[in-house]
């Protein structure tokens, strides 16, 4: 599922939550940092990997994270974390940002 900012990844999440979040920081709208205290804060358990080009920002999602990766992302490091948390075939991820949701459909089939 891809949304395109946090707002409505947060939205998509409560509805009908997924095995695994994908979140890039800087987003319009709620940006990835917010995005990811509330949603820790409703769901303790969630699994979050966070994505960002901003070692201050992703120093700081750290602390909400469960994994954080710095761009530009080394492929193999990226993929190995999502099947460490996607635990079962077919899994259902929400991705926000467009550009890495090819990404999380070959982990998908691969699965």
């Amino acid at each position: 599922v891809e949304a395109e900012n946090g707002a409505e990844g947060l939205q998509y999440y409560r509805a009908a939550p997924t095995d695994l979040v994908i979140t890039d920081i800087q987003m319009p709208v709620m940006d990835g940092l917010q995005m990811i205290t509330e949603l820790r804060g409703a769901f303790p358990t969630a699994k979050i990997i966070a994505i960002s080009g901003e070692k201050g920002r992703l120093a700081a999602a750290q602390t909400f994270s469960q994994c954080t990766f710095e761009k530009p992302l080394y492929i193999e490091e990226f993929l190995g974390a999502v099947q460490k948390f996607v635990s079962a075939p077919g899994a259902s991820i929400y991705m926000l940002q467009p550009s890495a949701l090819a990404v999380a459909h070959s982990v998908q089939g691969d699965a």
